[in-house]
């Protein structure tokens, strides 16, 4: 099996000045549905890229991807490694980057937020 490689979702037309990170799959698909929950008539989900590390060990091959950025949102898990990868990110991009896992704070990740599965004590 070959190794993982990140997902870069780029949207037609202009650059985008934003772009978000996810952890995994299926932490992008809970965005895009929470996003069509909330706002239905204007989800705006082409109005920024999305990078989707598929682990966080691709870190190091998304830090060339965001470099055009100007805002990165990272929406990583609520653990260690989501944790440690957002912090990698800051490091390289600073005031650029701002950490969103508060707001599914109490929940794995983005997933287990939209499906209600609180973290584990």
């Amino acid at each position: 099996i070959a190794p993982k490689d990140i997902t870069h979702i780029r949207q037609q037309g202009e650059p985008r000045e934003k772009c978000l990170v996810f952890e995994g799959f299926m932490d992008y698909l809970s965005f895009l549905t929470l996003r069509m929950k909330n706002c239905p008539t204007m989800p705006d989900l082409d109005r920024q890229d999305y990078v989707i590390l598929n682990s966080t060990v691709n870190v190091p091959k998304a830090i060339d991807v965001l470099y055009p950025y100007e805002r990165i949102h990272c929406m990583l898990d609520n653990d260690k490694a989501g944790y440690e990868a957002t912090r990698a990110i800051e490091l390289e991009y600073s005031y650029r980057v701002r950490d969103f896992s508060h707001n599914y704070r109490g929940y794995s990740d983005l997933n287990d937020y939209l499906c209600g599965r609180k973290q584990e004590q």
